[in-house]
C-alpha cells in the first residue's frame, strides 16, 4: 500500500509522515531530501547559494554521484547527509533546481524503483506526489498551513536563525515557484483529503489520518 502525502513547504509533511510511519510500520520516503541531495551536490561547484547551475550541468553530477536509499536514510556516496541539507542555504536553491524537467525525472523514477524493489507498504510524501509520482496510491491526503504557522515551525526548527518576516517571504517566494512549474506543480488532486494542520498537533492530524484510513477500508 502507498499513502501519498503532499502540500507547501513547512505544513507539516515529513513530521506526520514519519510518525504515521512508525505507527502504521510503514516505511517512510520523502522526495523532497532527494531535492535536497541533488542541491547539495549543485552547491559543492557554485560560488554561493545565489549561484545556479543549468540543467545540463546538474544533470551531468548527478550522474556522477550515487544516492541510494538504504531503507531509513538516503545517502550520498555512502554517507548520511541530512544534517547538510536541512539549512536555509539550500533552502534558497532547492525550488529552483527541482523546477528542472530533467531533475524532476531522475527523482520521480527513482522513488517508483526504491517502492517497485521490495513491494512493501510506503508512506510518501513531497510536492506532486499525490497528482504525478504516485497519483495511483491508495490513499492520498494534502496538508496545508497558514504562511504565518509555516513560517513560525520554520523558524523553530532552525532555532531562529533567519527572521520571522524572511522566512515568510522565502516560504511565499517557494509556493510561488511551486505552484507555476511547468510539470509538477503543487496542486490538489480531485480525490485527496485535505487538512489544515494550522492550529492542530501532530497527534491530532495523525489521529485524522488514522480513522479516515479506516474508514476506507
Amino acid at each position: 500500500m502507498i499513502i501519498a502525502i503532499d502540500g507547501p513547504s513547512a505544513s507539516g509533511k515529513s513530521s506526520i509522515a514519519k510518525e504515521l510511519g512508525i505507527r502504521l510500520g510503514f516505511k517512510f520516503i520523502s522526495s523532497g531530501y532527494l531535492y535536497r541531495i541533488i542541491t547539495l551536490i549543485a552547491q559543492q561547484f557554485t560560488l554561493n547559494e545565489y549561484d545556479l547551475l543549468s540543467e545540463r550541468k546538474i544533470l551531468e553530477l548527478i550522474s556522477k554521484n550515487d544516492i541510494k536509499f538504504d531503507g531509513t536514510d538516503f545517502l550520498l556516496n555512502d554517507e548520511i547527509v541530512i544534517r547538510h541539507i536541512l539549512n536555509d542555504k539550500i533552502d534558497l536553491q532547492v525550488a529552483l533546481y527541482s523546477s528542472y524537467v530533467g531533475v524532476r525525472d531522475i527523482v520521480n523514477k527513482k522513488l517508483r524503483e526504491l517502492v517497485k524493489l521490495d513491494n512493501d507498504n510506503y508512506i510518501i510524501e513531497g510536492r506532486d506526489i499525490t497528482t504525478v509520482v504516485f497519483s495511483e496510491a491508495e490513499f492520498k491526503i494534502y496538508l496545508d498551513a497558514s504562511i504565518k504557522v509555516r513560517a513560525l515551525r520554520r523558524h523553530k526548527q532552525r532555532n531562529g536563525d533567519m527572521p520571522l518576516n524572511e522566512l515568510e517571504y522565502a516560504l511565499e517566494r517557494r509556493d510561488e515557484i511551486d505552484k507555476n512549474k511547468n510539470y509538477g506543480r503543487l496542486k490538489l488532486a480531485k480525490d485527496v483529503f485535505y487538512i489544515d494542520t494550522s492550529y492542530k498537533s501532530l497527534d491530532d492530524v495523525c489521529d485524522s489520518i488514522i480513522k479516515i484510513l479506516n474508514l476506507k477500508k
